[in-house]
């Protein structure tokens, strides 16, 4: 049962595809799949950004807004903890203040599936952490259309990273 639930789960996402008296097998699996996976992780963070633009909770956003700004001011080697710690609770939040519990379930979804290949780079980091300052901004001063195209940048951003990571020179644009 669990086999048959990561199958499922993986044939939701497109990695695999469950053929009729075949078995299931992987489809084929580089940087256009991780672009097309971003783009539909983009529309729903994009949306979920605008809605919890006038619900998030601000001492919340003040507290994730100093830890970032914080970790951006003084690099360390503990950033390979600390940035995606501060990400999935930048993410969580905005899923969470959102109001739409469906959406906040498909954006958990994709979080589980996304990952980060390590080593991460400094400098992806730097970017994450100031694309997550433009979002935060943008929500404390209550601009969802802002909010949103902020999102929409960071997950770009991530989406070319985790191409350049995983996929290096067969990708254009790597970090």
């Amino acid at each position: 049962t669990p086999v048959r639930e990561a199958l499922q789960l993986l044939a939701s996402f497109g990695i695999v595809e469950n053929q009729h008296n075949r078995g299931t097998v992987i489809r084929p699996f580089g940087p256009t799949q991780i672009e097309e996976i971003y783009y539909v992780r983009a529309l729903l963070e994009a949306e979920a950004t605008r809605l919890a633009c006038f619900k998030i909770d601000p001492a919340q956003l003040n507290a994730i807004q100093s830890e970032t700004s914080e970790l951006l001011a003084h690099e360390s080697q503990d950033w390979a903890v600390a940035v995606p710690g501060i990400d999935k609770g930048l993410h969580d939040l905005i899923g969470r203040s959102c109001g739409k519990q469906r959406l906040q379930e498909e954006i958990h979804r994709y979080h589980v599936f996304i990952f980060v290949p390590k080593p991460f780079h400094p400098d992806a980091h730097r970017i994450v952490l100031a694309d997550h300052l433009e979002i935060i901004n943008c929500l404390v001063k209550k601009d969802p259309e802002k909010a949103a195209q902020a999102m929409l940048d960071h997950i770009h951003h991530g989406a070319k990273m985790c191409q350049g990571l995983l996929f290096g020179d067969r990708c254009e644009n790597n970090l």
